[in-house]
């Protein structure tokens, strides 16, 4: 089909799997990567087809925005800061980012009068109490603001900073893996689902704020002794290594929710709900906490963690 697509923040976990995901289909004629990093954009160049072209730019400079989506039918926004951590200590860099970032993409989409914008948004920004999920509300606010779409989705596992690479990489580093007390859970999320979910939202008909229709949750204390068991079978290649509990870190939530107190919807299609405000709405509010959702088996974890090893 003869479209241009621009995603933002193109070389990040999921901005590089879209790009292969469009740069094999026949969704788009070319597609626009548009990232800061020019290391990350020549590795990335080099696994997709001339289709894509790379753009280095800056979120934060109004001018660099307006070119590189100048004549796109789609853009996806999926550039951000992000960590929990990061984020009560870096305040203003957040919110240059993910706050005014987000509002000067927003306006150059506005004015290109882009067909199709999608803000890429995080379970962080339901109720939130970090300042990264904070941003991120404002960020849904600012795109829905303007007749835009969300997804909101939780954490995606192996992505950058995910729970498995922070642990395999202590081990590698010689430092010790710090487990939360009292035990959180986190929604599960392939790379290749949140895929699947921009691509519908992509698609949809109307604009909003959507979710994921279905859910699945698991304990990071359950997860991590079934990493334990996996590690313990390869400990000729990682040797020794050390854990404790700790408190959770200011702003960290014991559990996650996809859905507020004051938010409910309806079921949009087979993957995809659509979220308005208020009270009216088919959606059960405990079927969108990491808590109460379907929780994975331990063969589930046990599967994901060894991929997340080989």
């Amino acid at each position: 089909m003869n479209r241009r697509i621009v995603i933002i923040g193109g070389t990040g976990s999921l901005g590089r799997e879209l790009v292969k995901f469009y740069d094999k289909g026949d969704y788009a004629e070319s597609i626009v990567v548009f990232s800061t990093d020019p290391h990350k954009q020549v590795s990335l160049a080099r696994e997709v087809s001339k289709k894509c072209s790379f753009v280095l730019g800056d979120i934060r400079r109004y001018r660099s925005v307006v070119d590189a989506i100048d004549g796109a039918d789609v853009v996806v926004h999926a550039a951000a800061l992000k960590h929990v951590d990061l984020g009560e200590t870096n305040v203003s860099e957040f919110l240059a980012v993910n706050v005014d970032g987000a509002n000067i993409v927003a306006d150059a989409c506005m004015r290109k009068d882009i067909p199709k914008v999608l803000f890429i948004s995080s379970d962080k920004a339901v109720e939130p109490v970090n300042f990264y999920g904070k941003t991120k509300a404002i960020g849904e606010d600012i795109f829905l603001s303007r007749g835009f779409s969300v997804i909101r989705y939780g954490n995606v596992v192996n992505s950058n900073g995910s729970f498995l690479s922070v642990w395999r990489n202590a081990i590698e580093s010689g430092k010790e893996i710090i487990i939360r007390n009292p035990d959180p859970t986190r929604f599960y999320l392939e790379l290749c689902h949140a895929v699947e979910l921009v691509d519908s939202a992509i698609e949809a008909t109307e604009d909003g704020l959507f979710i994921p229709a279905t859910l699945r949750s698991f304990s990071i204390s359950r997860a991590f002794t079934l990493f334990q068991e996996a590690i313990d079978e390869l400990l000729p290649m990682y040797g020794i290594y050390a854990w404790r509990h700790a408190p959770l870190m200011p702003g960290e939530k014991q559990h996650e929710v996809l859905l507020g107190k004051y938010e409910n919807g309806t079921q949009f299609n087979d993957i995809l709900c659509l979220v308005g405000k208020g009270t009216n709405g088919t959606l059960n509010h405990s079927d969108f906490s990491s808590k109460t959702s379907t929780i994975m088996t331990d063969d589930e974890i046990r599967a994901f963690i060894k991929h997340s090893l080989q």
